[in-house]
C-alpha cells in the first residue's frame, strides 16, 4: 500500500470518528437545545430587563473569578488522557482533590468580594448559592473528562442531557411560582447533585468507576505546573465573556446589563449547534496527532471552511434583522437590546474560530501560544471597556467585544497557518464573504416587504444556491455526514 493511500485512509478515519462524534453529541441534544432556548426566552421575559439584569450580572461575576478556582487542570486532563489513558487514576484524583480546596476557598471569597464592590444584598445572597456550586463542579467536572478522553460521547451526551433537562424541569416551576433571583440560582445546586449520581451509574457501566483513591500531595505543583499554559488561555477567556457584564453591572443601571445580556445570549446560542463539534475535536485530534500530523493538518483545513460557510451568514441574516428578532423572543421592554444584537451577532463567528483554535492548539501542544493570543484580546479589552461603556453604554461594550475577538481570531489564523499550514484557505473565505454579503442584500430587501419567517427562508435559499454556484461544499464531507446519519437511523 502506497503512503498516499495510507494518508487517504488515515484522514477518512479520523474524518468519520470526528462526524461520528459530532452527529452523536447534536442529534442527541437537538431537541433538548430547543426546550433549552425555550426556557431561556421564559425566564427571560418572566424576570424581565432589571431583574434579568441581576441574573446575568451574577452569572458573569461568578464566571469572572470562577477560573481561579480551577486553573485550567481540566483541559489539561483531557489532553493527557486522550494520549495516555493509563494515567486515569493518577490525574483523575490530582483534579478532584485541587478542585475542591480552591472551590472551598471561593464559597468564603467570591461573597464577601461581590459585598465589598457595593452590589446589593441579593446579588451577593446569589453569588454565595453560585459559589456553592464549585465544590459540586470540582466532582462533576472530572468525571465528564472521562467521557471525553476516552471519546465515550453517548454517556458525556447523557449527562449533559440530564442536566439540561433537569434546569429545565426545576427551573420552570420555580419560576411560574414566582421564585426570584435566589430561587433560580439554586436549580444549578440541585441539577448538579444529580448529573453527579447518573455520572457515577455510567463509570460503573463502563467499568471505569473511580472508587480507588490515589491522591499525591507531592504531585501537586508539577501538576499545577503542567496546568497553567490552560489556564492563563482559560482566564483571557474567562475575562472576555464577563468583564463586559460585571463592569456594565458597576457602571450601568441593572435594566441595561439585561438589555445587553439578553442580546448577546443568542451569540452562544447559535455557537451552540455546533458545539457538539467543538466538544469532540479536541480528544480526536491529540490522539491522531501523535503519529500523523498531516491529518491533522488536513481536517483543520476542512474544519476552518465548513465554520466559516455556518457562521458568517448566521452573523449577517442575525444583524439585520436584529429589530424583529428582539420582539419576537423578548418583547417590547427588551426592544433597546436590537442595536446591541445588531452588532453583538458578529462575535458569532469569531468567537466560534477562536473556539475552534484554541481546541486545535490544545490537542497540538500549543497551548503556550494559544494563551498569549487569548491574553492579548483579554487585556485589550480590559483596557477598552470601561471607557467605552461611560461614553456609550452598551453599545460600546458590544463594539469592544467584537473588536477583542477579532483581533484574538487574526492571531489564532497567523497561529495555526505557521503550525498547521491553513493559510490556503484564504481564498474560500473570500468566496464565503462574497456568498455572505449577496445573501445579506436579499435579506435587507426582503425585510422591508415581508414577515421574518419569509425573510429567513428567502436567505437560506439564496445561500445555499450561491453555495452551489461557488462549489463551496465539499462533497466527499457531505457524502460521510449522509452515511453516517443514514447508518444512525438503521441502528434507531
Amino acid at each position: 500500500m502506497t503512503d498516499a493511500n495510507t494518508d487517504a485512509q488515515t484522514r477518512s478515519s479520523l474524518g468519520r470518528t470526528i462526524l461520528r462524534n459530532t452527529l452523536f453529541v447534536s442529534s442527541g441534544g437537538g431537541l433538548i437545545r430547543l426546550l433549552t432556548f425555550a426556557y431561556t426566552i421564559l425566564y427571560v421575559r418572566t424576570l424581565g430587563e432589571s431583574v434579568y439584569g441581576q441574573y446575568a450580572t451574577v452569572l458573569a461575576f461568578g464566571g469572572l473569578f470562577g477560573i481561579f478556582f480551577e486553573l485550567g487542570m481540566t483541559q489539561y486532563v483531557e489532553r493527557t488522557l486522550a494520549q495516555d489513558r493509563s494515567r486515569l487514576s493518577e490525574l483523575l484524583w490530582l483534579l478532584i482533590g485541587v478542585r475542591l480546596l480552591l472551590a472551598l476557598a471561593g464559597i468564603g471569597l467570591l461573597p464577601l468580594l461581590a459585598l465589598g464592590l457595593g452590589y446589593e444584598r441579593v446579588i451577593v445572597l446569589s453569588i454565595l448559592v453560585l459559589s456553592l456550586t464549585y465544590v459540586l463542579a470540582a466532582v462533576l467536572a472530572p468525571l465528564m473528562v472521562i467521557f471525553t478522553s476516552h471519546e465515550r460521547y453517548d454517556l458525556w451526551t447523557l449527562c449533559q442531557v440530564v442536566g439540561q433537562v433537569g434546569t429545565i424541569a426545576i427551573g420552570v416551576p420555580v419560576l411560574l411560582m414566582g421564585g426570584g433571583l435566589v430561587a433560580l440560582v439554586s436549580v444549578g445546586l440541585v441539577v448538579m447533585l444529580l448529573q453527579i449520581v447518573v455520572c457515577l451509574g455510567c463509570l460503573r457501566y463502563i467499568h471505569l468507576d473511580p472508587v480507588h483513591f490515589n491522591f499525591d500531595r507531592r504531585a501537586v505543583p508539577g501538576f499545577l505546573r503542567a496546568s497553567l499554559p490552560f489556564a492563563l488561555s482559560a482566564l483571557a477567556l474567562t475575562i472576555s465573556f464577563n468583564i463586559d457584564t460585571v463592569l456594565l453591572s458597576l457602571l450601568q443601571p441593572s435594566e441595561v446589563v439585561g438589555w445587553y445580556s439578553a442580546a448577546y445570549k443568542l451569540v452562544p446560542t447559535a455557537i451552540s449547534i455546533l458545539g457538539g463539534f467543538l466538544t469532540v475535536i479536541t480528544p480526536s485530534l491529540a490522539r491522531t496527532y501523535v503519529s500523523d500530523r498531516e491529518t491533522v493538518h488536513h481536517w483543520t483545513r476542512i474544519s476552518i471552511k465548513w465554520l466559516a460557510l455556518f457562521a458568517l451568514p448566521v452573523a449577517m441574516g442575525t444583524s439585520l434583522l436584529a429589530p424583529q428578532i428582539i420582539a419576537l423572543l423578548y418583547g417590547p421592554a427588551f426592544a433597546p437590546a436590537a442595536v446591541v444584537l445588531a452588532v453583538i451577532s458578529w462575535d458569532i463567528p469569531l468567537r466560534l474560530f477562536n473556539a475552534f483554535a484554541g481546541n486545535v492548539t490544545a490537542a497540538v501542544g500549543l497551548e503556550r501560544a494559544a494563551w498569549r493570543t487569548f491574553m492579548t484580546g483579554a487585556l485589550i479589552g480590559v483596557v477598552l471597556y470601561a471607557p467605552a461603556i461611560m461614553a456609550f453604554g452598551m453599545l460600546g461594550a458590544a463594539v469592544v467585544t467584537v473588536l477583542t475577538d477579532g483581533i484574538n481570531a487574526i492571531l489564532f489564523y497567523r497561529l495555526i497557518g505557521k503550525h498547521l499550514h491553513t493559510s490556503e484557505v484564504g481564498v474560500t473565505l473570500l468566496l464565503v464573504s462574497a456568498a455572505t454579503l449577496a445573501m445579506g442584500g436579499v435579506v435587507w430587501g426582503a425585510g422591508q416587504f415581508t414577515i421574518l419567517p419569509v425573510t429567513v427562508a428567502l436567505g437560506m435559499v439564496s445561500y445555499s444556491i450561491l453555495v452551489v454556484m461557488l462549489r463551496l461544499v465539499d462533497r466527499a464531507v457531505v457524502a460521510q455526514v449522509m452515511a453516517l446519519i443514514m447508518r444512525r437511523r438503521r441502528v434507531i
